[in-house]
């Protein structure tokens, strides 16, 4: 099952916890997301919360610069993180 945020229209923080909703009431039990902020969004913290409690797993970008910042939603404990870099650390 594919739920795309974006070409769905849910391009912002409420799109996008309204697509990890839609995907558990399909019967999702993990959510990718490509996508990373700086700013914690309470309703997406939220929104991956219930997931998981249900059973979910959420993996996320944590950016792909090499840098030790955290971004959100991967800086949440319970949420997979997931990045890449070279050789080099880029």
């Amino acid at each position: 099952m594919d739920v795309d945020a974006e070409r769905a229209q849910f391009g912002d923080d409420r799109g996008v916890a309204r697509a990890v909703v839609q995907a558990a009431e399909d019967g999702a039990t993990m959510v990718s997301m490509s996508l990373a902020g700086e700013n914690r969004s309470p309703l997406l913290d939220d929104t991956n919360d219930s997931f998981i409690q249900q059973g979910g797993v959420v993996i996320a970008a944590a950016g792909n610069d090499g840098s030790a910042r955290q971004l959100s939603p991967a800086a949440d404990p319970k949420v997979i993180a997931v990045t890449g870099t070279d050789q080099n650390g880029e």
